[in-house]
C-alpha cells in the first residue's frame, strides 16, 4: 500500500463506515490497521462509479441522509446513493447559496452543532446553519484562531480515542478536544504513516559465515490519510540488506520485486537509522567525511549501495570494510 484514502475506504466498506459512526473504531485509518490490512479491503481507489461524487455536498444537500448516518441506517453518503439516491435523483452538486461555506471550521467553531449532527439531530453543519446558524450571533465558519496547520483528519487518525469520543458526543470534533486537551498532552496531528512494507530495522548482528553484507537503496512512500483527492505524497528513500543471489535491484521507483526476483531478507530502514549503524560498527564520522550533510541528506543521498566486508561480529569490522558505491558509477572505500 503506498497511499491510504480515508473517504475511499469508508465509501468501498459501509460495514467499516458504519462501525466508524457507532464509535467502534476512531476511524477506517484505525480499522485498517487492526483488521483490514489483513483483509485486502481496497485502500486508495474510489468505488466503481464514484466519478465526480462529492460526499460533504451530498450530504449537505440532503439533510435526512445526513440524520440516517447517525442510525447507522447507512455507512456513508455514497452507500445511501448507492441505494437509493441515485434512483430518486438525489444531488452531489454544491449547494444553492453554499458559496463559501466551511463545514470543517463551522463545526469546529459550533462544537454545540458538531455533537448535534453527531447526534444525528441535524444532517450537517450547513443543515444547521440554513435553519438556525445564520440567525444567530458568532456562527462563524471563518478557521478558528490559531487552527493554523492543524488537520481534523490526521488527528482523528492518530487518536483513535478522542475520534471514538467524538462520535459518541463527548467532543464536538477532534478540533474541540485539541483545544481542550489536546495541545498540552502533546498530541500530534500529522500525517500518519503505515510500518514499512519490506520490513524494517538492521540486525544486531550477521552471522559468522558471512563474509559480505550489502545494503541497497530501496524507495518508499509513505502511507498517507486525506479526506479527498488528489493525494500529497511524500517519498522517502529507505534500504535494505542482504538480498537472495537470485535478486536483482530495479533503479526506477519499483525498488526490489520481491514477488517475481526475491526481496531483501529485510528493509525499509530510514537514512537516519542506516547512519546510525554505519557510525557504530566502522567508527567513522560520516558528517566529517562529507558523505552526509548535518541534515540528514546531501552527498549521501548519491549512494545507491554500501557493501560491508566482515568476518565474524559487526564489531570487527576494520579499514576497508565500507565499500560505497554512488549513483554514477563511481565508488569510494574506507
Amino acid at each position: 500500500m503506498s497511499v491510504f484514502y480515508e473517504v475511499y475506504y469508508l465509501a468501498n466498506n459501509p460495514d467499516v463506515a458504519k462501525a466508524v459512526n457507532a464509535g467502534i473504531y476512531g476511524s477506517g485509518w484505525e480499522h485498517f490497521l487492526i483488521f483490514g490490512s489483513g483483509e485486502d479491503r481496497d485502500t486508495q481507489f474510489a468505488p466503481d462509479g464514484y466519478g465526480d461524487f462529492n460526499e460533504e455536498y451530498y450530504l449537505a444537500s440532503n439533510a435526512d441522509v445526513g440524520r440516517s448516518l447517525a442510525t447507522g441506517a447507512f455507512g456513508t453518503g455514497w452507500d445511501h446513493f448507492q441505494q437509493f439516491g441515485e434512483a430518486e435523483e438525489r444531488s452531489y452538486e454544491m449547494p444553492e447559496n453554499y458559496g463559501n461555506f466551511n463545514e470543517e471550521y463551522y463545526l469546529a467553531n459550533n462544537a454545540d452543532v458538531a455533537k448535534a449532527v453527531n447526534a444525528g439531530d441535524f444532517g450537517s453543519g450547513w443543515d444547521h446553519y440554513q435553519k438556525s446558524g445564520q440567525f444567530e450571533e458568532n456562527r462563524s465558519f471563518d478557521m478558528p484562531a490559531g487552527y493554523d496547520d492543524f488537520n481534523e483528519i490526521f488527528y482523528l487518525a492518530r487518536n483513535a480515542d478522542v475520534a471514538k469520543a467524538v462520535e459518541l458526543g463527548v467532543f464536538g470534533t477532534g478540533w474541540d478536544h485539541f483545544q481542550q486537551f489536546g495541545q498540552d498532552e502533546d498530541r500530534v496531528y500529522s500525517r500518519p504513516i503505515s510500518d514499512v512494507t519490506h520490513g524494517g530495522g538492521l540486525p544486531g548482528d550477521v552471522p559468522p559465515d558471512t563474509d559480505l553484507f550489502t545494503i541497497y537503496r530501496d524507495h518508499y512512500t509513505e502511507a498517507e490519510v486525506v479526506l479527498g483527492t488528489p493525494a500529497v505524497t511524500e517519498e522517502r528513500v529507505m534500504w535494505g540488506y542482504n538480498p537472495p543471489e537470485d535478486g536483482y535491484y530495479d533503479d526506477g521507483n519499483n525498488g526490489y520485486d520481491g514477488e517475481n526476483a526475491g526481496a531483501p531478507s529485510d528493509g525499509g530502514v530510514p537514512l537516519e537509522d542506516l547512519v546510525s549503524f554505519l557510525t557504530t560498527i566502522t567508527g567513522l564520522d560520516l558528517t566529517e567525511l562529507g558523505l552526509i550533510d548535518n541534515d540528514g541528506v546531501g552527498p549521501f543521498d548519491n549512494i545507491t549501495s554500501i557493501d560491508l566486508a566482515l568476518s565474524g561480529s559487526l564489531s570487527e569490522a576494520g579499514p576497508g570494510g565500507l565499500n560505497l558505491t554512488f549513483a554514477d558509477g563511481t565508488t569510494q572505500t574506507f
